[in-house]
């Protein structure tokens, strides 16, 4: 047996062309909510994929630790600060989560 999700096999059945099965699909993700939140924090120098996915938590965020570590990882290997392009239009923009500290 080739254990293939259903709706992947589904995906390829109704594909017309092959871009199609090529072409990225938008998926949102649990994180994506959070995703200002922990570019702030590690912006302030939290870098800690258990501590931030701990804090998130205490936000709502009901997805593992694994899930906040792919998406800093990008973070690590580029040695760069997190950049939120709200930052940069609004000095008082708040990701509008409860408990999040402002700017």
């Amino acid at each position: 047996m080739l254990n293939l999700n259903p709706d992947t096999i589904a995906r390829y059945a109704n594909a017309t062309t092959v871009e199609e099965l090529l072409t990225a699909r938008n998926q949102s993700s649990k994180l994506d909510p959070f995703k200002p939140y922990l570019d702030q924090r590690w912006n302030d120098g939290c870098i800690g994929a258990v501590q931030l996915t701990h804090e998130i938590r205490e936000l709502g965020y009901h997805g593992t630790d694994r899930t906040v570590r792919r998406y800093l990882e990008p973070l690590r290997a580029s040695g760069r600060a997190a950049i939120n392009p709200w930052r940069r239009r609004s000095a008082t923009w708040s990701p509008g989560l409860p408990g999040t500290p402002t700017t």
